[in-house]
């Protein structure tokens, strides 16, 4: 309110309010009927006023086009118009310090500064006693030059009641779990103590419930591992797409097999994914034409991991591996499976039921193509020759080739086998070099975290919504636990187990994450990290003690650093050798462009930097040929 509207009677001044919210909230009241209520009953006399003049005619006729009433409120039933326009007072201490008394002997330092503060307190001006607590003066730095900062007086709290303020100021509703920084800040508006940064730090950095709940903001776990390369058909690899729309044919899945030395693959449509189908296609498709292999690897699918496949595999000699849960990109066919779907999407297009017409030639197309590993297709790896598609124009074969005899085809044909082993061996060259550049790049990407057995760790929560359950999947922290490291299965792989040592399951590196526990300082290192906690005796330096000024903040300290560099003198970037003659410094950073011009006139006779006139950002031709023109 103005001047004069401050000396309205109450009852205009009530009005006036109503006036002023109606105006207010005039988007949302306009053309609605609303009530008006007050505890000031004297307001009703406004829709009965007869012949009113000056101001009151002007409110009753802005008043008239709303569609209201008012309603009188007791005033002390009134407490939400109550709570908003009385201005409270602020409690300086949130948390209940009152318990805090210099008897108690917990806290020598403590005791010790409080009576010296008490006794002499022109000897401590950063310190006060008021009734049985004792502050310390910590100014804001960026209002401290500009008003006097009435709230630079914090509660100085003892070790025995800082965790309590710690707990208060992050686990409560009210202080929400935030970060240090944020915590930290909490704090310090009210309190402070030596260390204080340090403590907020660790406590918050070991907080049980901010490491379930909080996702990490650092790069995924683990780098990039790598798979050996023995022979062709040494480890195969196997997954299931789909389901996909049925086909006319029954199909609804894609079967894929990989041989992860040349690359090979067999993609079958089959109609359903279970392990029956699995064992008859492996049988048929890899085992009696390549041969058995030593590996079979797969994913955790209830369609490779039962009875009948375990039991299939062990009779023929075959050992069976598995990537770990919900790490995918750990087999080689999850990559295949992402070049078939591109490939089909491209060739069904409307018509999503006829994807397996073109698996055939998708797959032909595959095979033949050169790799980017290897440097070779899978079918030159497997068959010695590049076979010849059939929609092509067939190239005219060699005359001297056409006619060799029978023995001399036979003879080309065995030495092109027998280089088959060096074929072989460029491949698995190729491959590791491959694997080197790719991890490369992968590695840039990711941290390398390595667990022992033993160590404490989170893993990833894969909790599903559940309706009936009343439990949704964004709603559950991020991560379980706790769990133990009991066995370490790859560089990226390892078993947990629960506390009581039962195993619970295999993880990648990424779906882990390290406990942390909060360190215990004992009092002797938090005494010698920290000046305060053991005073000098008052007796030494008189004088410095009454002329002592508290230490420069953080921001204070970046300003003086600021205004020293532009005030230090600048190094001159011509010297002179032992003969006298001068030559160029050796400089580095802003200065070097400078130290190009010089040392390209230093044959010359420029003697100072005056003689070149540089000017900034002048390029290293520029200043060449400007010191040959001096």
């Amino acid at each position: 309110m103005n001047a004069a509207e401050r000396n309205y009677s109450v009852t205009e001044r009530e009005c006036l309010a109503v006036l002023w919210a109606v105006q207010k909230f005039r988007p949302y009241v306009e053309g609605y009927h609303f009530k008006v209520i007050t505890d000031h009953s004297s307001l009703k006399w406004l829709h009965n006023l007869k012949n009113p003049t000056g101001r009151l005619a002007r409110w009753a006729l802005e008043l008239q086009q709303y569609d209201y009433e008012i309603l009188h409120r007791k005033g002390s039933q009134n407490v939400v118009a109550d709570a908003l326009s009385r201005l409270h007072e602020e409690d300086d201490e949130s948390c209940e310090i009152s318990s805090l008394s210099i008897e108690d002997e917990k806290d020598a330092w403590y005791r010790k500064l409080f009576t010296d503060v008490k006794r002499e307190p022109q000897k401590f001006p950063w310190h006060k006693v008021v009734g049985n607590r004792l502050y310390h003066y910590r100014p804001d730095a960026s209002i401290e030059d500009l008003i006097e900062d009435q709230d630079a007086w914090k509660l100085l709290v003892p070790k025995h009641k800082r965790r309590e303020i710690l707990r208060e100021n992050h686990e409560e509703p009210t202080a929400g779990h935030f970060g240090r920084h944020k915590t930290y800040e909490r704090i310090a508006l009210r309190y402070h103590w030596p260390s204080l940064h340090r403590d907020v730090t660790r406590y918050v950095k070991a907080c049980q419930i901010c490491q379930q709940c909080k996702v990490q903001q650092l790069l995924p776990a683990g780098l990039m591992g790598r798979r050996p390369f023995k022979k062709p058909w040494s480890v195969v690899a196997g997954d299931v797409m789909g389901p996909f729309p049925r086909t006319a044919r029954g199909n609804e899945y894609i079967l894929v097999f990989v041989d992860e030395f040349t690359r090979w693959v067999e993609v079958i449509p089959i109609r359903k994914a279970n392990a029956q189908t699995i064992r008859r296609e492996l049988n048929e498709r890899i085992f009696l034409r390549f041969g058995v292999p030593d590996i079979f690897h797969s994913d955790n699918g209830t369609e490779f991991k039962n009875k009948i496949i375990d039991q299939f595999l062990k009779e023929r000699g075959v050992k069976h591996t598995t990537i770990a849960p919900y790490a995918v990109h750990q087999n080689p066919t999850e990559r295949v499976n992402r070049t078939f779907k591109t490939r089909i999407i491209a060739y069904i297009e409307e018509k999503h039921n006829t994807w397996d017409v073109h698996l055939p030639e998708l797959t032909f197309a595959y095979n033949t193509a050169t790799q980017e590993s290897t440097k070779m297709s899978p079918a030159f790896l497997n068959m010695g020759r590049h076979p010849r598609p059939g929609n092509t124009v067939r190239q005219q074969e060699d005359e001297a080739a056409a006619e060799d005899d029978e023995a001399e085809q036979i003879n080309r044909w065995r030495d092109r086998m027998n280089q088959m082993k060096e074929i072989h061996e460029l491949a698995a060259k190729n491959s590791r070099e491959a694997q080197e550049r790719q991890a490369k790049y992968y590695d840039a990407r990711h941290r390398d975290v390595i667990y022992h057995v033993g160590d404490q760790v989170w893993r990833k929560n894969r909790i599903l919504s559940s309706g009936s359950g009343g439990i949704a999947s964004k709603m559950v922290p991020p991560f379980t636990g706790p769990y133990v490291v009991s066995q370490v299965l790859g560089s990226n792989v390892y078993e947990i187990s629960d506390e009581q040592g039962n195993v619970v399951c295999e993880s990648p590196t990424n779906d882990l994450r390290p406990i942390d526990f909060e360190e215990d300082p004992s009092d002797d290192e938090l005494a010698s990290s920290t000046g305060e906690e053991n005073p000098p005796p008052i007796e030494e330096n008189n004088q410095a003690a009454k002329s002592k000024k508290p230490p420069r903040t953080r921001q204070q300290r970046i300003v003086v650093n600021r205004i020293a560099a532009v005030r230090r003198p600048k190094r001159s970037l011509v010297t002179q050798n032992s003969s006298g003659k001068p030559v160029p410094r050796k400089v580095r950073g802003p200065d070097a462009v400078k130290h190009d011009a010089v040392t390209a006139g230093a044959d010359s006779n420029i003697t100072t930097e005056k003689d070149i006139g540089l000017v900034p950002r002048m390029t290293r031709a520029r200043a060449a040929k400007l010191a040959q023109s001096v």
